[in-house]
């Protein structure tokens, strides 16, 4: 069981980046849209890359990405079915995106690095590559849809640097070529950067949102899918398991309910910027998700692994 008052203090220093985005952006002028191509366009890819290209390509780990995949896909369809219903504009493409993803990226991998070892943080990375993965195709193909016709859509997706470099370190890997130890460390470099420029995106949309940006619906059920639904998926994953096939080891456990309670995806942002698709609704949504996480992120991993896998 990992103490909650750790967890705190690992997810405080998070939230700590969005509010110093904030400071900067309230006194500085940012280019938020320069912000989000750095990411999506250069950083991103690298850390995608570096990740796969290190991975340890197990039959068990391998169905880790799988399942979160599926369950990205679920979500995302289920959400644009819900946004159809509650949104006429765009948003209900926005609340398709923001409920299907979630923050392990920015979020998740530096909290993983602070519990678990070194296999622990390759399941975590393994997690993120199936979510990024669908965040990237059928995320952003959902997302671009709310301004976009359907070969436009293709087109904008075609463009992002993802599928490559998740490509490129999959060939790496599984044809046990290596680049040199001096390039791999040095990339490794960008893992920091990911993270700060990433949390700091938040801090540095909120600067220039008003009032009139805030949806509650919006907030409300992106927190509800998020803290409440993606949790009770896996736990009933993570139950079925240990009744029938005990297929999930202990860290397993651990890495799919970390992976589940993550806020909600900053990169929805930087989407949103990319598409202008709601940027300052999904700011929003975003930020109240992080918040929660200080608190549910602890009280969840506190509680939950030792109540799974003691049953």
């Amino acid at each position: 069981m990992v103490d909650f008052l750790f967890l705190l203090e690992k997810v405080s220093f998070l939230f700590f980046l969005v509010l110093l985005g904030f400071i900067i952006g309230r006194c500085f002028t940012i280019e938020l849209k320069t912000i989000s191509t750095l990411l999506l366009y250069v950083l991103s890819p690298i850390v995608i890359f570096s990740g796969t290209a290190k991975a340890d390509l197990t039959p068990a780990y391998l169905a880790v990405p799988i399942i979160f995949f599926v369950i990205c896909i679920v979500f995302g369809l289920l959400g644009l079915r819900v946004g159809q219903r509650c949104w006429k504009d765009n948003t209900q493409h926005l609340f398709a995106l923001s409920c299907s993803t979630a923050n392990t990226g920015y979020f998740g991998l530096p909290v993983a690095m602070a519990v678990l070892d070194d296999n622990g943080v390759a399941l975590v990375i393994f997690s993120m590559l199936g979510i990024t993965f669908y965040e990237y195709t059928v995320g952003f193909y959902i997302a671009a849809r709310g301004r976009f016709s359907v070969k436009k859509s293709l087109l904008k997706l075609a463009k992002i640097p993802f599928i490559y470099a998740f490509s490129a370190g999959l060939i790496l890997n599984l044809t046990e070529l290596s680049l040199p130890g001096s390039i791999m460390g040095q990339l490794a470099v960008f893992k920091g950067a990911y993270t700060v420029l990433g949390m700091m995106l938040i801090g540095f949309s909120l600067a220039n949102v008003g009032r009139q940006h805030i949806d509650w619906r919006l907030i409300l059920f992106t927190t509800f899918s998020k803290y409440i639904c993606w949790p009770l998926i896996i736990t009933i994953l993570i139950l079925v398991d240990q009744q029938y096939t005990q297929w999930l080891d202990q860290q397993i456990i651990f890495v799919m309910l970390l992976v589940a309670v993550v806020p909600l995806a900053a990169n929805t942002i930087a989407l949103a910027i990319e598409l202008n698709v709601q940027p300052q609704k999904a700011s929003i949504a975003v930020l109240t998700s992080t918040a929660l996480g200080i608190i549910m992120i602890p009280l969840y991993l506190a509680i939950l692994p030792g109540y799974l896998m003691n049953n």
